[in-house]
C-alpha cells in the first residue's frame, strides 16, 4: 500500500527535534552551542542568547564551536555581543573554527581548542564580476582598510604582531592553526587533554 505524499506535514525529524532539546538543555547551563555555518540565523542562535543569559548573571557562558565559517557581517555581529557582554564569555572550538567563526572564537575571554580542532584564518573573498573600476577601487580600498582594523585586533589578542598579521591577510591564503601552535602564539589559552581510559572492565561484545 503507497502512502499518499502530505506536503503540509512533512515527516517528523527526529534528530532535528533531538538537536533543539539538546541546544534548550544546553542553555539552562549557560552553553550555547553553534554548529554550521555563519549566516543570517547565528543572531537568534547565539547574539540573542548571549545578550539574555548576560542580563541574567554575570557567570561565565559557554559558547561551543563547531563551524566552517560564512558570512563576515553575521561574525562580525557575533564578535561584538561577545566583546561587550558583561559576563565573560568561554569559546570552545570543536572539530574547527574556520574563517568568520575563526573571528568568533578568538572573541572569546577564555579560549579552548580540543587535541584534533583545526583553527583557520584568511582574507575572504568578494565578487567583483561587471563591476566599473571606481566600484573595484572602492571595494579594495575597504579591504585595505578592513584587513588593517582585523590585523589590530588579532594583534590585540595574541603573541603575533600586527605587521605578521597583516601579511597574512595580504597574501590571500589559508592559513591554519594547530591546537600546540595555537597556544604557542597565544591563540588559545588551553588545549583539552585526551583521558587514559581503563578497559579492565569492559564487557566483551560479539559483532
Amino acid at each position: 500500500m503507497k502512502l499518499r505524499k502530505d506536503e503540509d506535514n512533512p515527516p517528523f525529524d527526529v534528530y532535528a527535534e533531538f538537536e533543539l532539546e539538546t541546544y534548550k538543555s544546553l542553555l539552562k547551563d549557560r552553553t550555547i552551542l553553534f554548529s554550521g555555518e555563519v549566516k543570517d540565523n547565528i543572531i537568534e542562535r547565539v547574539v540573542l542568547p548571549i545578550n539574555a543569559l548576560s542580563q541574567r548573571s554575570i557567570k561565565p557562558i559557554k559558547l561551543l564551536i563547531n563551524s566552517p565559517g560564512g558570512q563576515v557581517t553575521e561574525g562580525q555581529a557575533v564578535v561584538d555581543a561577545i566583546i561587550s557582554s558583561r559576563c565573560q564569555i568561554i569559546t570552545v572550538a570543536m572539530g574547527q573554527a574556520l574563517s568568520a567563526s575563526f573571528d568568533i572564537w578568538l572573541a572569546g575571554d577564555y579560549r579552548v581548542v580540543y587535541p584534533n580542532t583545526q583553527l583557520m584564518m584568511h582574507s575572504g573573498s568578494t565578487l567583483l564580476d561587471r563591476r566599473t573600476l571606481p566600484a573595484v577601487n572602492v571595494e579594495a580600498d575597504l579591504h585595505r582598510q578592513l584587513f588593517d582594523r582585523w590585523a589590530t585586533w588579532y594583534s590585540s589578542r595574541t603573541k603575533i604582531s600586527k605587521k605578521e598579521w597583516l601579511e597574512m591577510l595580504n597574501n590571500g591564503l589559508d592559513k591554519y592553526f594547530f591546537p600546540e601552535d595555537a597556544v604557542k602564539f597565544g591563540l588559545a589559552h588551553e588545549v583539552i587533554q585526551p583521558i587514559k581510559k581503563s578497559t579492565k572492565n569492559i564487557t566483551k561484545y560479539k559483532f
